[in-house]
């Protein structure tokens, strides 16, 4: 009887006996507030690196957002493309610099293209974005749009001169 009571007080009370009946004390390995301890240390840990992850991935999604403009662009002026290297150079350039480079090559291209724009282009296509009753904060986003297709698509970049490096 003795025994049983023993076995059940060591079940209640963290308590064992062992095989001589000789009581032993049973620690658990970690408390509750171990486990909430370490959760916070790898939630600490992990933090900035996961806040660099999402800048990292928004620039990535920038860069491959502006490839369309940046090829149409290129292809017009192509003398603003900085040094085109390898694709195994392009890859260990950081994605920030490769973004940053990018912009830097659109509004170089923008700026070449900007001078083969007549008054009278630029007066038709305001008249185009007037008429199609364009919301007031886009309308300077389509103008600049409409402008840099006319661009593109009129032979003016047949006449861009090459500049020589």
């Amino acid at each position: 009887m003795c025994d049983e009571l023993g076995a059940q007080d060591g079940a209640d009370t963290g308590h064992a006996q062992d095989d001589l009946g000789v009581r032993m004390v049973v620690k658990p390995a970690f408390s509750p507030v171990t486990g909430a301890e370490a959760l916070f240390i790898a939630a600490g840990v992990a933090l900035p690196f996961l806040i660099q992850m999402r800048a990292l991935l928004r620039c990535h999604r920038a860069h491959r957002g502006l490839a369309p403009l940046w090829r149409d662009l290129v292809a017009a002026a192509p003398d603003v493309v900085l040094s085109p290297g390898s694709r195994v150079r392009a890859a260990a350039v950081p994605i920030q610099l490769r973004l940053y480079r990018r912009v830097i090559e659109i509004r170089d291209a923008m700026i070449v293209l900007r001078s083969y724009i007549t008054v009278a282009i630029a007066e038709q296509v305001r008249r185009h974005v007037t008429d199609h009753s364009v919301p007031g904060p886009l309308a300077d986003a389509h103008i600049t749009a409409c402008w840099l297709t006319a661009a593109c698509t009129s032979g003016v970049s047949a006449r861009l001169p090459r500049l020589s490096r």
